[in-house]
């Protein structure tokens, strides 16, 4: 939750998210970049490197809360991999 916090006081993802463009239909995008940038962060901050760890991550409640999500409410934090798929 520290993170969380961190995050929105110094907008550590909000900052490089808009120097990406995104050029995604928007009536399709579920992630927003900053999203997937604040996912990232904090799954390295909290000492999983590796991308594949996200998997594990995406249903912990408390990762889900401090990337802005309620737990249990369907919303994933990050979309599934679609080449494990």
């Amino acid at each position: 939750m520290l993170l969380s916090l961190a995050d929105r006081r110094l907008q550590v993802a909000e900052r490089p998210a808009r120097c990406i463009p995104d050029r995604r239909d928007c009536s399709r995008i579920a992630h927003t970049i900053a999203d997937m940038i604040r996912a990232r962060v904090f799954a390295i901050c909290c000492g999983y490197e590796d991308a594949d760890d996200l998997d594990v991550l995406r249903s912990d409640p408390a990762f889900e809360l401090a990337c802005g999500r309620l737990p249990g409410s369907g919303r994933p934090v990050l979309p599934a991999d679609p080449v494990a798929a």
